[in-house]
């Protein structure tokens, strides 16, 4: 199999790996959009699918050299970088959080359910993508790929599963340099290919790389993944696209009139499902497919969910609605919250060959909560009381705001000690 990538160039693939690609699981990632949502400024990052991703890792995996492990074992991690984002719901992450609050929802689950065959959603006769049938289990007998070394890879149980999961791996090697070229950032294909090269497991999971060969590599690499994710929790636009889309979801869940079933749609497949119920087609035309929503306010907060006394990001969000309501009037305002779990920044742990460890960064941890009018611009000063009236509700001192962001451009700066979480002026 030739693939022609924008990245890498152009590259070959196995035949065993091709069969894997051809599935309608895999497939199905064609449909599934990298960013979580459509937005009109990052439009490039937005038109990118997660197949193109699985295409990337899967030629970082095959010149990564695997070293240490046996001819079994790099054939079923090979599998496993095709199969491991085929449990991804539509708009990922987005729909995932959802999922997960809702219901305790586990894309691993999913994922464990479809290698072993039994995965029939809406019992469409296994039929997961364009009425084909399930077909990996039947693509991993036939090429006697050890379907026990697969699923132990895609659950992190296998030491070569922090290639896939490690603090630095090959999968968010491929996810940042694609991310940051679509945002039309300096990402050289090198920066991904070197340290792919260089990365390798120990018998124990730890991940193995030459400090004095790949340091330098390694910091390049946090400091790019630091800009796209910048881009990304800032660019209001998509935000509150996001918004939009969470809410509509969140409207659809509670009414029953989407389950956890629906994780196997794709992205289009979603949206018409929301477009065609009564509660939700408005919100999904025109504050999703239409003009976005505009900022009343971004806060961002140092710390935990659970040191502002949410148990989840649900809780954040709802204690935003009521506040809004209150401020501006039902149903003329949208609110979003995003945990930072090392989104920014994170601590990337390694072993040097000759045996000594050594690391990069510290993790950052912070809460983003955002407001949007669905009524046009408000003005800065009213803004500017909306936040206060939430930083006095959540009892927050202005030691632990890290930014506020305010209408027409405007931004309040308050850095505190950690310099993990200093981030630059937007």
């Amino acid at each position: 199999m030739t693939v022609h990538d924008p990245i890498y160039g152009r590259f070959t693939l196995s035949k065993t790996v091709r069969q894997l690609l051809l599935t309608p699981e895999a497939r199905r990632l064609s449909q599934i959009r990298l960013l979580n949502t459509l937005t009109p400024t990052l439009a490039t990052l937005g038109d990118l699918r997660r197949y193109s991703h699985t295409l990337g890792v899967s030629y970082l995996a095959k010149i990564n050299s695997q070293r240490g492990f046996g001819p079994e074992e790099k054939a079923a991690f090979a599998a496993s970088v095709v199969l491991h984002d085929i449990g991804t719901p539509p708009f990922g992450h987005l729909f995932e959080y959802h999922l997960r609050e809702a219901s305790g929802w586990n894309h691993e689950d999913v994922i464990h359910s479809v290698l072993w065959g039994f995965h029939a959603p809406e019992n469409r006769a296994h039929q997961i993508f364009a009425g084909r049938s399930l077909a990996v289990q039947s693509i991993i007998k036939r090429t006697r790929l050890s379907l026990e070394l697969i699923q132990a890879i895609i659950t992190r149980k296998h030491p070569l599963s922090s290639l896939l999961f490690g603090s630095l791996d090959l999968d968010n090697l491929d996810n940042v340099v694609r991310m940051a070229w679509a945002l039309g950032l300096n990402a050289p294909a090198s920066l991904a290919t070197d340290l792919a090269r260089g990365l390798t497991a120990s018998r124990d999971g730890t991940l193995i790389l030459s400090q004095a060969r790949f340091g330098d590599a390694v910091q390049q690499w946090a400091s790019l993944r630091r800009s796209v994710y910048e881009i990304l929790v800032f660019d209001m636009e998509t935000v509150a696209a996001q918004a939009a889309l969470s809410e509509a979801i969140e409207i659809a869940l509670t009414a029953q009139f989407l389950t956890e079933n629906d994780w196997s749609l794709y992205d289009e497949l979603l949206i018409e499902k929301l477009r065609s119920h009564e509660e939700t087609k408005r919100l999904i035309s025109r504050d999703y497919l239409g003009e976005p929503p505009r900022l009343i306010y971004a806060l961002q907060l140092r710390g935990a969910l659970t040191d502002y006394r949410f148990a989840n990001r649900g809780e954040a969000k709802h204690l935003l609605d009521e506040l809004l309501v209150n401020q501006f009037g039902k149903g003329k305002t949208l609110a979003y919250a995003f945990v930072d779990r090392g989104s920014f920044e994170k601590r990337l742990d390694f072993k040097d060959p000759e045996g000594a460890a050594w690391q990069v960064g510290v993790t950052s941890r912070s809460l983003i909560l955002y407001a949007f009018s669905r009524v046009g611009q408000i003005p800065i000063a009213r803004a500017a009381e909306a936040v206060k009236t939430l930083q006095i509700k959540m009892g927050v001192p202005e030691e632990l705001v890290i930014r506020c962001v305010l209408p027409a451009g405007r931004e309040e700066d308050e850095v505190g000690d950690e310099p993990q979480l200093t981030l630059p002026a937007f």
